[in-house]
């Protein structure tokens, strides 16, 4: 299937249709199967709304073709609804293909009710055959107004270009809008990404990820890992998620994941982009107190004067154990850390070392015994050390990998 034309004075939406039997040998088959050769073919949305397609003069299985008109206000209306637009059986030779056009309408004018914008499934409440998407093709975009409107944050980590939700106009033709703007944890958000253009997306369907705004600056939180498989986003199609939000450590739900979440702003980031490579994000506001960290709770903790020691999980059956050492500097740091980035795999070295420092403690360094997969990734491939910068506070990160 595939839509031709939009509706104009002269003539109703139109879409085509390609029937097909692929086998070698002819099939009869009773036509209502096909869904849109069912008499009549409708759909139905949420709203309870309905649509009809009707075929044209130019369906090669069209026994009565329906009479349409204009209402008064100019909508393209199927006038009669009868039961025998199409034959009760229907033989295919094999091997064969066949077009077919229908028009597109609102019910009769008796029905009042006009195509509303929406999403129509044929048959009704069947998840076997297709949907067919309305929307104004004036004003695509989303209506209201966003509580973010007037900020103008900086680009995302990794983005070339920006489509925020909160500088969408009712003229924007893909988005991706939030359910709601502000949420208190634990808590969930759903998104819609939205293609209400004439052009597919291509992206990929697993990327996401949560960033945290602080003084002007994005910091990623999670994820740091995806698949990498690639889809169509195509035109009138859009792509759902929810996004579950907790305080402490997540409840695993059907749902997109994020844990020690504190207060503040985040945005929520997809990556499906037309010719023109674009990162599609939405903020949103997370009421919730700070996050406070301790190590995890299966690391053991030694101490021999100044000395901290930490032995996690992992090492015990580490095939290449690894031991990193986090020590206060006063050195330029590389990047800054903020409390919701260390419950990662990423960083794991440092939720199991920074938060036994604190700003009156006198111990020179922690030892984190790991693996040297858990190394590598705090120190992010380098051979040598990484300085960071957590709580106003300067660390420095080596390691043995023995």
């Amino acid at each position: 299937m595939d839509m031709i034309s939009g509706a104009t004075v002269d003539s109703p939406a139109t879409l085509t249709v390609v029937v097909k039997n692929r086998l070698s040998y002819k099939q009869t088959i009773r036509p209502y199967r096909l869904v849109v050769m069912d008499n009549p073919p409708v759909g139905w949305s949420v709203e309870q709304n309905t649509i009809y397609l009707a075929p044209t003069e130019d369906h090669p299985f069209v026994e009565t073709v329906p009479e349409y008109e204009r209402d008064d206000e100019g909508r393209w209306r199927v006038a009669t609804l009868a039961e025998d637009w199409f034959p009760k059986t229907l033989t295919l030779p094999p091997e064969r293909a066949f077009t077919a056009e229908y028009y597109v309408f609102a019910p009769p004018v008796r029905d009042k009710s006009p195509v509303e914008p929406g999403r129509y499934q044929f048959p009704p409440g069947s998840y076997t055959g297709f949907e067919l998407v309305v929307w104004p093709t004036d004003e695509p975009g989303p209506q209201g107004r966003s509580q973010f409107e007037d900020v103008n944050p900086p680009y995302l980590v990794g983005a070339e270009r920006m489509a925020w939700f909160h500088n969408a106009s009712p003229g924007t033709t893909r988005y991706v809008q939030p359910a709601t703007e502000t949420v208190e944890l634990p808590g969930t958000i759903k998104f819609e990404l939205r293609n209400r253009s004439a052009e597919p997306m291509l992206g990929n369907p697993r990327y996401w990820r949560v960033h945290k705004l602080v003084e002007g600056e994005w910091f990623p939180i999670a994820p740091w890992q995806w698949p990498q498989p690639a889809t169509v986003l195509g035109p009138g199609e859009r792509d759902q998620s929810t996004l579950a939000l907790f305080h402490g450590e997540p409840i695993d739900i059907e749902a997109r994941t994020v844990g020690y979440i504190g207060g503040g702003t985040y945005a929520y980031e997809l990556r499906f982009s037309t010719e023109e490579p674009r990162t599609h994000a939405a903020m949103f506001e997370v009421e919730a107190p700070d996050v406070t960290l301790d190590i995890e709770e299966r690391a053991t903790v030694t101490e021999d004067g100044l000395t901290t020691v930490v032995t996690m999980p992992n090492h015990a059956d580490a095939s290449r154990p690894a031991t990193a050492v986090v020590t206060p500097t006063d050195e330029t740091p590389d990047k800054r850390l903020l409390p919701e980035q260390l419950p990662r795999r990423r960083f794991r070295v440092l939720w199991n070392s920074l938060p036994l420092f604190t700003a009156k403690d006198s111990r020179e360094e922690i030892y984190v015994r790991t693996d040297q997969a858990t190394v590598r990734e705090v120190l992010d491939d380098a051979d040598d050390e990484s300085v960071f910068e957590y709580r106003n506070m300067t660390y420095r990160v080596t390691a043995s990998m023995t």
